[in-house]
């Protein structure tokens, strides 16, 4: 991982003028210099590389050309894959536990499964909705926009059963370690259901805006909610009751994840930050700060060493998860991110946004 610190940025500018005895040329000059500084700061706002310039002609169009090879380099060093895959926009990617595989679906209501052998495509169906993976590969749970949740079988893409109308088609969705149940929230509700029949076990009441990100402990015993009410709730999965909440966003939680080991929960917001807390008490272990805009997912490694968060500034930032620094960032090149997903072995990190691309990006 300490690879990531390898690129070079931008931050500030030095001017070495040679004797220049025209205003017309000095002013020019003056323009080039605002114009390559506003440029700067718009695309390398964090970084440590010193420029020097020369403000002649030659050396304008020279540092032009360099800082174009500078951004060529800075966006695809770590890249390893460029998959164009969907229509529209992707919603969620996930790698299978045994590795051998990337899941994604898209509003184009496919579902595809990808050999990470040679990235090509092994299985597509039509699928409504946004859809999760259940830890076993085989089912795939979906949120249709008609309302319903329903199961799919991912070898032959039939579905299983769906829930019918619910208040609100869900916002998110979630299978527990041992895929018995599915875990989907509606408006302000969590309603769980039993995978094999579909039916519906309970109705979970606790927050008081849209529920934006649901997620299970690793041992399956609690699931964690963020809400629009910019709070977070652990409950207990046995009686439905929450045993603790997560205050300190100033905005809605859009997305969260518990680390491996079910120990610290990450929950990035619309406000722009992303907290880690202990997941028994709620205090605050971490606040990270980098993106200019809402953090719409976040992704532990497997060793919850570090941390991938992509957001709607369409930038991707690894982080160390104990120092809490920012190890390296960049800007994907793919619209508003929407997913951001290590791989387990920790070799790749696959992301997804509004382009309808994957991209995948080395890790290691």
């Amino acid at each position: 991982m300490s690879d990531f610190i390898r690129l070079h940025k931008v931050r500030r500018l030095v001017f070495a003028s040679r004797d220049v005895h025209s205003s017309s040329v000095v002013a020019s000059m003056r323009l080039y210099h605002l114009c390559i500084f506003l440029l700067i700061l718009k695309i390398y706002h964090r970084g440590m590389a010193v420029i020097i310039f020369d403000p002649s002609q030659s050396a304008f169009l020279l540092f032009l050309l360099l800082l174009l090879s500078q951004l060529s380099v800075s966006q695809n060093e770590f890249l390893a894959k460029d998959i164009a895959t969907h229509s529209k926009q992707i919603n969620s990617v996930a790698f299978t536990s045994d590795g051998k595989h990337l899941f994604s679906g898209s509003e184009d209501g496919t579902v595809t499964l990808w050999s990470t052998a040679d990235w090509k495509a092994q299985t597509t169906f039509r699928c409504d909705g946004t859809p999760t993976l259940s830890p076993d590969h085989t089912l795939v749970a979906s949120n249709g926009f008609n309302k319903e949740i329903a199961l799919w079988d991912i070898t032959n893409g039939s579905r299983i059963w769906s829930s019918g109308k619910l208040i609100d088609y869900r916002r998110c969705i979630s299978f527990p370690s041992d895929g018995r149940t599915i875990a989907a929230s509606s408006f302000s509700e969590i309603k769980l259901f039993d995978v094999a029949t579909g039916k519906e076990l309970k109705t979970l009441r606790g927050h008081n805006g849209w529920i934006w990100s649901l997620e299970y402990s690793p041992d399956g015993k609690h699931f964690a909610t963020g809400s629009s009410d910019k709070t977070g709730i652990v409950w207990n999965v046995s009686d439905g009751v929450p045993t603790v909440r997560l205050f300190g966003h100033h905005f809605g939680i859009y997305t969260l994840q518990y680390s491996p080991d079910g120990n610290r929960i990450a929950t990035g917001s619309a406000d722009s930050t992303i907290i880690i807390w202990d997941a028994s008490t709620g205090t605050i272990c971490q606040l990270l700060r980098g993106h200019h805009g809402i953090v719409s997912s976040i992704s532990f490694s497997s060793d919850g060493a570090y941390l991938a968060s992509g957001g709607s500034d369409g930038r991707i930032i690894v982080w160390d998860v104990h120092a809490g620094n920012e190890l390296h960032s960049w800007n994907a090149g793919q619209g508003r991110i929407t997913s951001v997903c290590f791989s387990t072995e920790g070799k790749w990190i696959a992301s997804s946004g509004s382009s309808g691309r994957i991209k995948i990006w080395n890790a290691q």
